[in-house]
C-alpha cells in the first residue's frame, strides 16, 4: 500500500463556516430575521456553502488516495469506502430516529407516498436521485441528501483516479470530459432554456454535483503533481510574505462572492448560483493557497479550538434541521416561538452546537471506530523466512 501523506488541518477549518451557511439558511428560512422581515431573496446564496463542501472532499479525498488508487485494489477499494460510510452513516441513521416522530403522521398517512419505500429510499441513501415533485424528497432530515450525492462520489473515486492519471492524454481529457457532462447538460439548460435533462433539479442531482468533486480532484492531483516537482510547498521565504498571501485570498474570496451577490438576483440565477460553478474559482485559490499552511491564517486555522469546530461540523449539519423543525413545531410549549428574533436564533445554534459536540463523542467517533475495526480487512501477515536448511554432520561427511 502506498503511503499516505500527511494531513491538511488547516483544511478542517473551514468545514465550520461552510456549516454554518447552511445551518443559517434553514434558520432564515423558517423564522422571522431582524426587524421582523422574511429573508432577503439571496439568502439562496448560502446554497454554495454545499459546493465548497463538494470541492473540499474531492481535495482531500484525491490528496490522501491518489498514490493508492492509481492501482487499485478490492482490498484498499474495501477498507476505503468502509472508512467513508463508517463515517456518515451512524450519525444518519441518528438523525433519522430523532426527526421521525415528528415526521412519523406524515409517513403513516401516505404523504411520502409508500412508507416502507421512503424509509427504505432515505436509509439507502438515494433520496438525491428523486425529482423534488416527488413528495418524498423532502421526507425526514432533508439537509441529508447531501450525503446521497457524496456516496456517488466515494463510489466515482477509485474510477475517477485511474482513468485520470493513467494512458494518454486524449483519453485522461476524454474521461474528464465524460464526467462533466451532465453538469455542462445542465448548464446547457440554463444558459439557452433547453430541456436535455427534463425535469430534474441539478442542485440536488448527483451526477450534475460531480463537478464540483471532480474540480477537487484535479486540483489534488495538480498538487501531487506540482510535489513531485518540489514546488508544493514552495519554500517559504518569510511568514509575513506568505500570510500576506492568505489574506489576500480571503478577501479575494469574499468580494467575490459579495459580487456574486449583487449580480445574481434573479430566481433563475439564485437557483443556478449554487451548483452552476460561478463559486469555484474562489473556492480552488482558499484551498491552494490554505492547504499550503505556511502563513499565520493556516496557523490560525490549523489551532486545535477551530480544527475541533471542524471535526463537529458534520454532526452540525446533519442535526441542525432536527433542532431547527423541533423548535419550529414544539416551541410555543415552552413559549419560544415568543422569544425576539435573536434569541431563537441563537437558541437554536446553541443546542445545535451543544448537540453536535455530543453526537461526535457519543455516536460518531465510537461507530465509526467500531464499523472500521470490524469491517476493514486486515494486509495479511508475510509469512516467516524459513530458517537454512543445515545437513547434519554424519550426513555432511559422507
Amino acid at each position: 500500500m502506498a503511503t499516505r501523506p500527511e494531513l491538511l488541518p488547516a483544511l478542517t477549518s473551514l468545514r465550520f463556516p461552510a456549516t454554518v451557511s447552511a445551518v443559517l439558511f434553514h434558520v432564515w428560512g423558517l423564522f422571522l430575521g431582524p426587524g421582523g422581515e422574511r429573508p432577503p431573496i439571496t439568502i439562496w446564496h448560502l446554497w454554495a456553502g454545499l459546493s465548497f463542501f463538494f470541492v473540499m472532499s474531492g481535495f482531500i479525498l484525491t490528496y490522501v488516495y491518489l498514490n493508492e488508487f492509481r492501482e487499485p485494489t478490492r482490498r484498499g477499494v474495501w477498507n476505503y469506502l468502509v472508512a467513508r460510510l463508517a463515517r456518515i452513516y451512524p450519525v444518519h441513521v441518528l438523525a433519522f430516529l430523532i426527526i421521525l416522530p415528528l415526521d412519523y403522521p406524515k409517513l403513516v398517512r401516505g404523504d411520502f407516498g409508500n412508507p416502507i419505500i421512503c424509509v427504505a429510499t432515505y436509509l439507502g441513501l438515494g433520496h438525491a436521485w428523486l425529482p423534488l415533485t416527488a413528495n418524498k424528497a423532502y421526507a425526514f432530515n432533508s439537509p441529508s441528501w447531501s450525503l446521497s450525492a457524496d456516496v456517488f462520489f466515494y463510489l466515482m473515486l477509485p474510477l475517477l483516479i485511474p482513468a485520470l492519471t493513467r494512458g494518454p492524454v486524449w483519453r485522461r481529457v476524454g474521461f474528464a470530459l465524460l464526467a462533466l457532462a451532465p453538469w455542462g447538460l445542465a448548464t446547457t439548460d440554463l444558459l439557452f432554456g433547453t430541456k436535455l435533462l427534463g425535469s430534474i433539479t441539478p442542485f440536488r442531482y448527483p451526477p450534475v454535483r460531480l463537478a464540483d468533486f471532480v474540480t477537487g480532484v484535479l486540483l489534488a492531483m495538480w498538487w501531487h503533481h506540482r510535489r513531485a516537482a518540489g514546488t508544493v510547498p514552495a519554500p517559504v521565504r518569510s511568514v509575513g510574505r506568505a500570510t500576506a498571501v492568505e489574506v489576500g485570498a480571503v478577501l479575494l474570496t469574499v468580494a467575490w462572492m459579495w459580487g456574486l451577490v449583487l449580480a445574481m438576483k434573479t430566481p433563475k440565477w439564485l437557483m443556478a448560483s449554487g451548483w452552476c460553478g460561478v463559486y469555484l474559482p474562489p473556492y480552488v485559490l482558499l484551498l491552494w493557497v490554505l492547504a499550503r499552511g505556511e502563513g499565520l491564517v493556516s496557523r490560525v486555522l490549523s489551532s486545535r479550538p477551530l480544527a475541533y469546530l471542524g471535526d463537529i461540523s458534520f454532526t452540525l449539519y446533519m442535526l441542525h434541521q432536527p433542532v431547527i423543525s423541533y423548535f419550529y413545531f414544539k416551541g410555543h410549549l415552552f413559549g419560544g416561538r415568543e422569544w425576539p428574533w435573536w434569541c431563537q436564533w441563537a437558541a437554536v445554534f446553541a443546542v445545535s452546537l451543544l448537540a453536535a459536540a455530543a453526537c461526535f463523542h457519543l455516536v460518531e467517533v465510537p461507530a465509526r471506530d467500531w464499523l472500521r475495526k470490524r469491517l476493514t480487512i486486515r494486509a495479511p501477515k508475510a509469512a516467516p523466512a524459513e530458517a537454512p536448511q543445515v545437513e547434519p554432520p554424519a550426513r555432511r561427511a559422507a
